[in-house]
């Protein structure tokens, strides 16, 4: 018997207040109502979607949601364009936090830290997806996971992922990454970008132990027993495997509007799923019938998803980390022979040819939380167990980065490229493969980094404008080569008509970095796509938001280097940020730069911040400002402290700034004349022309008071609606900011008010809970 479910449709909760860093906030105004209303648009296309795909399941008796014997959960999403259905499909700890040297972290590590993500600031920072509830009161758990959602069936993978991010350690064997972590904000994968997209603001990762399936897959369910064929039939490659699809885009527009936000995804299990042996039969997907239909026996050719390309949805995208699974290494890795790939870890390419998976984690017998009971384990494998690992790890060095920044906490692009460049080398060749990605992650390697930030290593994050170049010379260190990264968010690309391989790459701003040294040119890693087993060999990068230099010597100090990060083109709006991570420095050769320029508005004032790592013989700070962008003036000035080898901040307060736009940089002084200007920050002091919603009590119990932030020259309306989408009630013609509805006699539970323009064009949503 088929399992049919009803449609659930969950609305996004719009939040009109930005969660800040102890400096700042995660995400600027601009970027915030970007997310808002990409928020609506996805909430709006996934609703959509899932209501044809669950009206088309009741006509062609499609599968909604199965279990198979494995605990494998596979849910129908949506519809693709050709109308085949879509799914989204769960890939199935001391020994993970010692192959990472996460353990180094913690009290006693090697790092000399103790940390464990429990600062207060961490909380609320990190949120899971995945197949359905947390058990939140396992013992690892009670009282650290938030259910953001109405995910309600106890899920095993879900359970295990979160415990192997978290978990307390009440079982040393099961203990988490983060185990010091709380608040994880946890929900199901139904409609998940739309709510990623709402939280994106409060984020800095997210962990996604789930995809979409391709090429072979084994139906187990009710007795079926047989091989299907994802792909169509008479195709020998599925073009699923590798493409630069919505769902990748999706991820990268997100990201790209939310700068501290990482999600990290595992790569896949699909190496392990190889189709029924050459002449027996198998199923496929009938474009007629709408339903899997006997093919007939495999013939010779077909593929086996058993080498490279065989990534797929959003593990394509650009801005996101991809984890791939190896072996576990309890002391961490000696060697690159050490690092074993897992024999079921998804590899790469994408089809324009980017480096992924994007490094490796432990994710072969992991043992964690089980939702059996508050006291159960269970011991699993899979990229989904690697994946969680990574996230919970990378938490840490937030953690980290905060402590030693005034709470200010690293861009995604920062965090990401921090932690490619540290990896431990993997592979039978040097530099980046598709199997191992960048390599096996090491958090002491990134933990070092940034405890030497402004000595010997140098990790910023700058901006280049259209047609500009950035330049900087140092010299190299006596104890390690000079090797170079940068990574940058980078905007969603068009999307390609579906087809097998297609090259063209889906880099939309391509930045460049070039090392000189005595003449001689050091070019960036780089790899082919037609040829994916080959070694990864040096040149110009064109497809990865990722580019590397090593500069593969033993370390010879003294040497004078000359690094330039320039780019391709025309840049998409005129400008890219971008994080660049140097280590092989010499202590104290590096030129006193702002590695942090804020600006932003307090009342009636421009507030602005930046934060040296060093500082040589340098005399003052003057604060310039435009109302152009192009012609500044002096505003004032701040004596710099001359001569320093800590990170020091410096503030200063623009109590008259001008109506409209107010563009600021500071112009930093050497005692001799010389002088550097830093990147260009804005405040607006235009009129707030954004709608926005207000609600109040919440959770309510009787009346709720809902006011609209935005002068009324026009009347506008109100529905109300439960939480599966179903519309209770409405008023129109409403002509005040401020409005009350009484909910006092709805069943306790979640529910929706959404506004409506006199135009019926939503404005926004709130969630709320009546109790």
């Amino acid at each position: 018997m088929k399992k049919i479910y009803s449609v659930i449709l969950i609305s996004i909760l719009i939040t009109s207040q930005l969660f800040a860093q102890s400096s700042g906030k995660l995400v600027t105004k601009k970027q915030q109502k970007k997310l808002q209303e990409l928020t609506s648009t996805f909430q709006r296309k996934a609703i959509e979607n899932r209501k044809k795909a669950f009206k088309l399941a009741k006509i062609n008796n499609w599968d909604t949601l199965t279990i198979s014997k494995t605990g494998k959960i596979r849910s129908l999403q949506g519809v693709y364009k050709n109308g085949r259905p879509k799914y989204y499909t769960t890939f199935n700890n001391s020994t993970a936090a010692g192959t990472a040297r996460t353990n180094s972290f913690y009290q006693n590590g090697s790092l000399g830290l103790n940390l464990n993500g429990s600062s207060s600031n961490m909380d609320g920072k990190m949120g899971i997806w995945d197949g359905g509830l947390v058990r939140i009161n396992h013992q690892e758990l009670i009282n650290r996971v938030v259910i953001k959602d109405d995910a309600a069936t106890l899920d095993e993978h879900a359970t295990h992922v979160a415990g192997t991010m978290i978990a307390k350690g009440v079982n040393p064997d099961a203990k988490g990454m983060a185990w010091g972590a709380k608040k994880l904000q946890a929900y199901d994968f139904n409609t998940d970008i739309p709510e990623m997209t709402a939280a994106a603001d409060k984020l800095l990762i997210s962990n996604h132990s789930y995809g979409t399936d391709a090429g072979w897959m084994y139906n187990d369910i009710e007795g079926a027993n047989r091989w299907e064929w994802l792909s169509t039939v008479g195709q020998n490659e599925d073009a699923n495997f590798g493409i630069y699809n919505e769902d990748a885009s999706n991820m990268d527009e997100i990201c790209y509007n939310a700068p501290y936000y990482l999600p990290v995804l595992a790569a896949g299990n699909t190496r392990s799923v190889n189709g029924p042996a050459v002449g027996e039969p198998y199923y496929a997907f009938d474009n007629n019938t709408q339903s899997v239909q006997l093919v007939g026996n495999r013939p010779e050719g077909m593929s086996s998803n058993d080498g490279f390309d065989i990534l797929t949805g959003s593990t394509c995208s650009k801005n996101t980390l991809a984890v791939g699974a190896v072996n576990g290494l309890p002391d961490g890795s000696s060697g690159s022979s050490d690092i074993v790939i897992s024999d079921f870890s998804s590899w790469g390419p994408t089809d324009d040819g980017r480096i992924k998976p994007d490094l490796v984690g432990n994710g072969v017998d992991v043992k964690s939380c089980s939702e059996v009971s508050n006291t159960s384990y269970a011991t699993l494998s899979g990229t989904s167990m690697a994946s969680p690992s990574v996230s919970g790890s990378l938490l840490l060095l937030q953690e980290y980065y905060a402590t030693l920044n005034n709470g200010n906490f690293m861009q995604a692009s920062t965090l990401k490229g921090l932690a490619l460049h540290t990896t431990d080398e993997a592979g039978l060749n040097p530099g980046p493969d598709y199997i191992f990605g960048w390599g096996l992650l090491n958090m002491e390697r990134a933990g070092n980094l940034i405890k030497n930030n402004g000595k010997s290593t140098y990790i910023v994050e700058k901006n280049l404008s259209n047609g500009a170049s950035f330049s900087k010379t140092f010299t190299s260190s006596l104890t390690e080569p000079v090797k170079i990264t940068i990574c940058w968010t980078d905007y969603k690309a068009e999307l390609l008509i579906p087809s097998l391989n297609n090259r063209k790459p889906s880099l939309v701003n391509d930045l460049d970095i070039r090392l000189v040294e005595s003449g001689s040119t050091y070019l960036p890693w780089k790899l082919n796509p037609v040829k994916p087993a080959d070694a990864a060999t040096k040149g110009d990068n064109i497809v990865d938001n990722v580019e590397q230099i090593d500069t593969d010597e033993q370390p010879i100090g003294n040497k004078t280097f000359t690094l330039t990060i320039s780019h391709k083109g025309r840049l998409f709006n005129n400008s890219q940020n971008y994080s660049l991570i140097i280590s092989g420095i010499k202590v104290g050769s590096l030129p006193l730069e702002l590695v942090r320029f804020s600006a932003s508005q307090h009342n009636n004032a421009s507030h602005l911040k930046w934060q040296t790592l060093s500082e040589q013989n340098t005399s003052r700070f003057e604060i310039q400002r435009s109302t152009d962008g192009v012609n500044f003036i002096t505003i004032g000035t701040k004596t710099a402290a001359g001569n320093s080898s800590i990170v020091k901040d410096y503030f200063y307060n623009d109590l008259s700034p001008l109506f409209g736009v107010n563009y600021y940089h500071i112009k930093t002084f050497d005692v001799d004349g010389t002088f550097y200007t830093s990147s260009v920050k804005t405040v607006d002091f235009s009129l707030d022309a954004k709608n926005s919603i207000s609600i109040y009590p919440n959770p309510v119990k009787e009346e709720l008071n809902i006011t609209y932030n935005q002068k009324v020259n026009k009347a506008f309306g109100i529905v109300l609606y439960d939480a599966g989408g179903k519309k209770l009630k409405s008023v129109e013609n409403i002509k005040t900011q401020n409005f009350k509805i009484n909910v006092g006699t709805l069943p306790n539970g979640i529910y929706f008010i959404e506004i409506k323009d006199n135009n019926s064009k939503s404005v926004g949503v709130k969630k709320f809970i009546k109790e």
